[in-house]
């Protein structure tokens, strides 16, 4: 009487002897799965240095931290931006300050407040409409 089995055999070989032999994938599939040893036809032991359980919670674990780097390194960025914008204003803002003191004649050393009234008068002749296009808030008094 022979036995009929749709389970597929796996072709191994042996680590230790070279020898080459097939078990049932089923079998295979429960000793990867489970860790558990088996013995290939000339008696050595064969068992699978990491069981499936232990594999997918390793690639969990390494999934999980490259998730909270990425959280961090976004989190960085973020920070880092609206750094730049703050530092962007503040500049912007230093810079307006200037023009307009230089646009009304007032010396734009810090603490100083000589007005050069020849500076005001060259402005508003020599470059009326250019320095008044480009900075309209710095002509406005």
């Amino acid at each position: 009487m022979s036995i009929l089995t749709t389970d597929t055999l796996t072709v191994m070989q042996c680590g230790e002897c070279g020898i080459t032999f097939a078990i049932p994938e089923g079998f295979r599939a429960e000793k990867q799965r489970n860790g558990t040893a088996w013995c290939c036809p000339s008696g050595h032991r064969r068992i699978y240095a990491e069981t499936t359980e232990q594999k997918l919670r390793r690639e969990l674990e390494t999934a999980q931290r490259r998730l909270i780097y990425a959280r961090n390194e976004a989190e960085a960025e973020r920070t880092d931006r609206e750094a730049a914008e703050r530092s962007a204003s503040a500049y912007k803002g230093q810079a307006t300050r200037l023009r307009k003191r230089i646009g009304n004649g007032v010396c734009p050393v810090t603490d100083c407040r000589r007005h050069f009234a020849n500076v005001e008068r060259h402005i508003a002749s020599q470059h009326p409409t250019d320095w008044a296009h480009e900075h309209p808030t710095e002509t406005a008094q």
